[in-house]
Formats: C-alpha cells, sequence, structure tokens
C-alpha cells in the first residue's frame, strides 16, 4: 500500500508540474497554480474506486482519504477557475468590430479612409482602400512627399487582414502613423472585390480564375490605379502568403510593371509548396476529383463570407476562443504564444473571404507538383491554353526588384524547405532575410509580436530607402547644377 500511494503522489506532482511547465512554455499570463483538469478527474476516480480495511491499513486509508480531498478540492478550484474564464471570454463576442466591414475597422481608430475601385483588363472589380493619418494627429491626408505602400493579402484573406488587430499592433495603422500614403487591395472574388462589369457573379465563368490571373491582371490593375492616383512611378509592396506569390509571378513576367515597385516586403513568402505539412495534406492527392465532383455539383466559390460565417466565427471564437486558435494552428502552424486570443473571434468573423474553386485546386497542383508552375487544365486543354501539353513553369529567376523576406520557422504553408528553394530562385535581389524561429503563417498579419519584429524593421527599411533615393538625387544635383541664364 505505501507504493501504492507513492504512485498516487507522484501522479498528482507530476499533474502540477506539467502544468506549470506547459504555462511556462506558452508563455501563458493565466494562472500557473491551475492543475491539470483531466489528470485530476482520472486520480478523483482512481481514488474513489479504492477501499481499504481500516482496522488493518489505518494509515493508508487515511492518507488516501486526504489525497481525495485534495484532488476534489483542486478539481472545484480549476472548475471555478474554468468557468470565470469562460465567463470573461462571453465578453469577446461583443467586440464591435465582428460587424465592422474593413472601412468601419479603420475609421473607428481614428484614420481617414478612402474607397477606390480598380478594374482589370477582363472586367473585375477590385476594391481598395487608403488608410490616411489618425485624425488625432492633425495631418494632412494628402501629401505629395510620402512614401506609398501598397498591401496584398494572402489566399481566402482580404484587405481587412492589415487593419485587424489594435491600431498599434496592424502593419496598416503603423505605415500610416510613420507618415506613409497606404493602399490595400482586394482580390477579385474575395468579400470586397465581388463584381465583374460584364458578367454577375452568380455565374460560372466569373469564378474562372486563379493566381494566375491575379498576377496578370489585378497587379497591373492596382499598381496602375495606385501610381494615376498619387501621382508617383513606383512604390513599396508588402505581400503575404499568395500575395508573395502573386508578386514573384507577376513581376518576374513583366519587367514594365516591376519597374513600378522600389522594394518588395515579402511575409511567409511562397513561391514553392511542395513541402506543406498539416491536415490539408491529406486532401491533396484527391484534389482532381474532389474538383470535378465540387465542379459538378455547381459549386464555384470557396469559403465565401456571409451572415452565417460571419456569425459562427463571431459566436464560436467569441465563447470558445481556443477552438478557434486550434482552428488557425491545424493550416498555418503552431506558435501559441503570439495568438492573440482577444481577437479571435474578430478575425474569424472576417475570415476566411472566399476564393474561387479554381483557386484552391491551383494550390493543391502547386502542392503536389512542387513547381511553381501555371495552372494545370490537362493534357488536353493544355494545349489550348498554352500549346503545350504541360503547364508551363514559371521562371522567376527573372525578377529584378529588391526583396526583404520574412518567413516563419513554424510555418506549415511557408515551409522553410520552400522557402529555401525559393532563395536559390532570387538569391541575387534577396537584401534582407529574416527567418523568425517561433512564427507561423498568420503570425505575420495576426500575431502580438509581428509589431516589433517584422513591421517596425519594414516601416525602418521604407524610410533608409527613401533617405537613400534622397541623397543619389542631390548627388545628381550638385554632379548636373542647373545653368541659370545671365
Amino acid at each position: 500500500m505505501k507504493m501504492l500511494r507513492m504512485l498516487v503522489l507522484l501522479l498528482v506532482a507530476m499533474a502540477m508540474e506539467s502544468r506549470a511547465d506547459v504555462l511556462d512554455q506558452l508563455g501563458s499570463d493565466v494562472n500557473k497554480d491551475g492543475l491539470n483538469m483531466d489528470v485530476l478527474k482520472y486520480l478523483d476516480g482512481l481514488l474513489e474506486s479504492f477501499s481499504f480495511d481500516e482496522k488493518e491499513d489505518k494509515e493508508t486509508s487515511d492518507s488516501v482519504d486526504r489525497l481525495k480531498k485534495l484532488v476534489r478540492d483542486a478539481l472545484f478550484l480549476g472548475l471555478d477557475n474554468l468557468e470565470q474564464q469562460l465567463e470573461s471570454t462571453r465578453e469577446l463576442s461583443r467586440d464591435p468590430d465582428t460587424k465592422r466591414n474593413v472601412t468601419e475597422l479603420i475609421t473607428s481608430k481614428g484614420y481617414s479612409c478612402e474607397d477606390h475601385i480598380a478594374q482589370t483588363q477582363d472586367g473585375y472589380l477590385l476594391s481598395l482602400q487608403r488608410v490616411g493619418p489618425n485624425s488625432t494627429h492633425g495631418q494632412q491626408f494628402l501629401n505629395k512627399t510620402k512614401p506609398v505602400v501598397l498591401l496584398q493579402h494572402g489566399l481566402l484573406d482580404a484587405s481587412t487582414t492589415w487593419v485587424i488587430n489594435q491600431a498599434d499592433n496592424s502593419l496598416g495603422f503603423m505605415l500610416a502613423d510613420a507618415g506613409f500614403d497606404v493602399w490595400m487591395s482586394n482580390s477579385r472574388g474575395n468579400t470586397y472585390s465581388h463584381a465583374n462589369v460584364n458578367m454577375n457573379s452568380r455565374r460560372r465563368k466569373f469564378w474562372d480564375f486563379s493566381w494566375d490571373e491575379m498576377a496578370k491582371y489585378d497587379l497591373p490593375a492596382v499598381l496602375d490605379y495606385v501610381t494615376e492616383e498619387t501621382n508617383v512611378s513606383s512604390i513599396y509592396y508588402v505581400g503575404h502568403s499568395q500575395g508573395t506569390l502573386m508578386a514573384f509571378t507577376g513581376f518576374s513576367q513583366n519587367h514594365t510593371l516591376a519597374n513600378k515597385v522600389k522594394h518588395i516586403f515579402a511575409l511567409a513568402p511562397i513561391s514553392h509548396a511542395g513541402h506543406l505539412k498539416g491536415p490539408v495534406r491529406l486532401v491533396v492527392p484527391f484534389h482532381g476529383i474532389l474538383y470535378d465532383f465540387l465542379n459538378l455539383a455547381g459549386i464555384d466559390e470557396v469559403l465565401p463570407s456571409n451572415i452565417i460565417t460571419e456569425d459562427i466565427g463571431r459566436t464560436l471564437c467569441g465563447t470558445i476562443p481556443l477552438v478557434c486558435e486550434l482552428l488557425t494552428f491545424s493550416f498555418a502552424g503552431v506558435d501559441f504564444f503570439a495568438f492573440n486570443k482577444s481577437r479571435a473571434d474578430v478575425f474569424f468573423s472576417h475570415f476566411p473571404a472566399g476564393t474561387s474553386l479554381r483557386d484552391i485546386n491551383h494550390w493543391a497542383q502547386l502542392i503536389q507538383s512542387g513547381d511553381t508552375q501555371m495552372y494545370d487544365f490537362g493534357w488536353h486543354d493544355n494545349q489550348k491554353h498554352y500549346g503545350q501539353h504541360e503547364a508551363p513553369i514559371y521562371n522567376i529567376t527573372g525578377l529584378d526588384i529588391p526583396v526583404s523576406l520574412f518567413s516563419g520557422g513554424r510555418d506549415w504553408l511557408a515551409d522553410p524547405r520552400d522557402v529555401d528553394k525559393l532563395r536559390q530562385d532570387i538569391n541575387h535581389t534577396i537584401v534582407y532575410d529574416n527567418t523568425l524561429d517561433r512564427f507561423d503563417h498568420m503570425d505575420f498579419v495576426w500575431g502580438t509580436t509581428a509589431k516589433d519584429r517584422v513591421y517596425k524593421e519594414i516601416i525602418l527599411q521604407i524610410r533608409e530607402s527613401e533617405r537613400e533615393q534622397r541623397d543619389r538625387h542631390r548627388g545628381r544635383n550638385k554632379r548636373h547644377p542647373k545653368n541659370h541664364e545671365s
């Protein structure tokens, strides 16, 4: 019996110790005195099953009784603490940002916002938001000397991703505070770019696009519009995930367009995806069958934002943010430390924002092939589209724009091995390369640590670039002074 008592005591100690270790590892700010609830419940049942002859083993019986009381007290305290946490998280569902559109997210924080529309060559109307300085700063919205920065979101996302956190931890707001002219674009088919001048979004032809068309048509339309509106010849480009894939493929193929970009800041950069991890990987081998089935079923749009999905995200993540945290980790990678649980309901009331079924299928092809290839229509249809039976491979080695890479060590979508392939392709143009060990895929736009580890660095590099340009301009003026007639 003494051995049994020692075993039970050891289990209790392990429950306490394991809970403390996990909390320390995660950097959590919750009460570290809490015990592992599952272990405690198991111990409670185990102790209840013990029976002793009090006359023969009074000491062991008393010890077990004391342990029962200890475990039940701990359970009570733990359940009470859990109830308090649930009660506090219910308040999260009342966050007004869950019901605001992107313009309202901006103006509710005191910033100026202009809504614009850029039309692509094939008729899609792309929504853009222009973020001005906070009204409390007393700055003018229009300033021709401001550096212009374009922010391009990733797959299934929207421009909201750049202003979805608090004002002091969202790249869109921080760039505006730094004095830059900030533009945020929306790819075709998402919540804010759901129209075409030639067809209704309910028509199947509307959804005949993937990131190929986003790189070929959306990028030129947006860059031409922004440079014309701001009267500048070139801008800074910040892309996340698919936003980097669009840049690498689009700018490497269209050098005239590339001349309008001073610098690319690539967050969670993707050109190859053959090493993608997570549950998504299990579906990839069957993507062709799934695509054909969904196509026959008349499904062209994937994970659109609507009242139902927004309400689910608002309610579920506001009540049980841990569920949404784990959902994020299932596709993005695991980083408990940086996930902002207090904004989980805001994140998932705006994400996902929808895309086409073909876009998702193109991603599956990218993962399966491991190559940066154009959309594969199949042996016969490729001949009609490309004049060859195989889908062409993008040659992104032709990219000739300075690139700053910000990649994540725990990123399941932009796996470090795939980022290494990207480095080999564009090594000649990379001017900054930072792998953030703890970062997962969404930390670059949602994470609490992106402010200090990514956004401030981007602002610093833009300022240094502007300073160097001014110095070069002054140097040219000194070498070639203007002639003045006497």
